[in-house]
């Protein structure tokens, strides 16, 4: 179980178990930007952060280049640097194509977790080795309001599959579409899992999404730094 999270009292939140690591706070919309929610697992509050190496990010179901060249210049921000170098692209398959070959197909197949950071992780130049997910969309901004008899189409579900952040609210209403970012950090020696932050957004703006994930990450990881990656080991 996870110790509880260190630093000034949450609002109150529900909690869930997710395996081993159990709990931790999900923001409530009075406590900080209404069209966002997080849910912070840390095993070691008030441990000093470590620097971190990133695999890259992870988008609707692959590891993907695109995705990180959209989200790294952010990521590297929260982490202190201009640039932040990671390990998934030609480098790595070079380096170590079983390694490389078995996070591509495990990760389309069930996700990216540990398991397969640890893969990566004797080959990283921090102490920590973290990875981005990220999930769907943020919502269209609407040119005009609904009428009585224009409905429109009920919105479909865009998260991360088996739920994600959302509740159920009955099987009347539809979950609202959210944009989903979140980071998982291991220990780059044992493997053991330091931090996950994950964000679900339900506004507009992908610049507003990033702002604000980037912001928490930081936030909770205060003094993390970007290092490399020695990926010819």
């Amino acid at each position: 179980m996870l110790p509880p999270m260190s630093g000034p009292p949450r609002c109150p939140s529900p909690t869930r178990s997710l395996g081993p690591l159990l709990a931790l706070a999900v923001g409530a919309a009075g406590c900080g930007p209404a069209n966002a929610q997080f849910q912070v697992e840390r095993a070691r509050p008030g441990a000093a952060h470590p620097a971190i190496s990133v695999l890259g990010a992870f988008r609707d179901g692959r590891m993907s280049l695109d995705e990180w060249d959209r989200v790294g210049p952010a990521i590297a921000a929260a982490l202190g640097a201009e640039r932040c170098e990671s390990a998934w692209g030609d480098r790595l398959e070079k380096a170590a194509p079983d390694d490389y070959r078995a996070i591509d197909t495990e990760s389309r197949e069930g996700g990216i977790g540990p398991e397969l950071l640890r893969r990566v992780a004797p080959r990283a130049a921090g102490d920590a080795v973290m990875v981005i997910q990220v999930f769907g969309r943020p919502r269209e901004r609407r040119s005009r309001a609904r009428s009585p008899g224009n409905p429109g189409t009920a919105a479909v579900p865009t998260g991360r599959r088996g739920g994600g952040f959302a509740g159920r609210r009955g099987p009347a209403v539809p979950e609202e579409p959210a944009f989903e970012v979140g980071a998982t950090v291991i220990d780059a020696a044992g493997g053991a899992v330091l931090a996950r932050v994950d964000m679900r957004y339900t506004g507009n703006s992908r610049d507003e999404a990033l702002q604000l994930f980037t912001d928490r990450l930081k936030a909770e990881l205060p003094g993390a730094t970007c290092a490399g990656w020695h990926l010819e080991r």
